[in-house]
């Protein structure tokens, strides 16, 4: 399964949307712990953060594309074993 296409946004009331202005994530603005304009921060960092997971992950796949087209397979780093299993985990792909 696919997720909705990007780019995601962020509108005024921490609501993540696609460019068609259809909802994709809603962060209520209560943290636990927090107080006052500091938990907003927090929810809006979150919000933010979402809002641009597609072109994380649009970016982390035209990388790897390119590592693998100079190094193959060969690059067997553990940051690039990890980067390899986020996009896997983004896209469905459990092994």
């Amino acid at each position: 399964m696919s997720h909705t296409p990007g780019p995601w946004h962020l509108d005024c009331d921490y609501s993540v949307m696609n460019k068609n202005g259809t909802d994709i994530a809603f962060l209520p603005c209560v943290e636990d712990g927090y107080e006052g304009a500091e938990k907003f921060k927090i929810v809006e960092a979150n919000a933010r953060l979402i809002a641009a997971a597609p072109e994380l992950l649009d970016a982390l796949i035209e990388l790897a594309d390119h590592v693998n087209k100079l190094e193959g397979d060969k690059k067997c780093s553990a940051v690039w074993m990890r980067a390899k299993a986020l996009i896997k985990k983004a896209k469905g792909e459990y092994t």
